[in-house]
């Protein structure tokens, strides 16, 4: 019973503040997308490394998830460091956003030749649209969304982490630390 009234409490307490929140493209498949969502995985293998993923999600729903995602990822060894370049469509609804981002890591070994800890940055810019005319009303004239057509320009910067050995792989990563919707 103490535990559940420490859950109600801390439930009360997070949900008093104002919550922001993001939307990131879904991906099913991370362990063959880790650049899309971990910054410190660019350059973490020894060899140039392109990723190419398209996921519909209810094919044939209206305005259903659709996200395609190029990415490309190169080691420098000479220096400890990878970099990667990603292109991103992610669309749903009445809404668009077209990403490109960049990212650099930094990649050392911790205990033994056999493990790695990685840590990354990544920057870029992504191209925000909604069409709000096009959405179905039950009423034909709706003065809300009448002629809205956003098109925004936002910046984005993230950060991660990732320790991989042999057996594991462990990653943190926020792939949008600012808050520009």
């Amino acid at each position: 019973m103490r535990f559940k009234k420490l859950q109600l409490i801390l439930f009360l307490l997070i949900s008093a503040g104002r919550l922001p929140a993001q939307q990131e493209p879904l991906y099913s498949q991370y362990m063959f997308n880790m650049l899309a969502i971990n910054p410190a995985y660019a350059g973490s293998h020894e060899v140039f490394t392109g990723t190419a993923l398209f996921r519909k999600q209810w094919v044939g729903v209206p305005g259903a998830p659709q996200t395609t995602t190029l990415g490309l990822d190169i080691p420098n060894n000479t220096n400890s460091l990878g970099f990667g370049v990603q292109l991103i469509n992610d669309e749903i609804g009445i809404q668009s956003t077209n990403s490109f981002m960049g990212s650099i890591a930094y990649h050392s070994h911790l205990f033994s030749k056999d493990d790695q800890l990685s840590v990354g940055l990544q920057a870029g810019i992504a191209n925000y649209q909604a069409d709000y005319n096009q959405v179905d009303l039950i009423q034909t004239y709706d003065i809300a969304f009448s002629g809205i057509i956003v098109n925004q320009w936002l910046p984005n910067i993230g950060a991660g982490a990732l320790y991989s050995s042999e057996k594991f792989y462990l990653g943190l990563s926020a792939p949008s630390l600012l808050i520009n919707r």
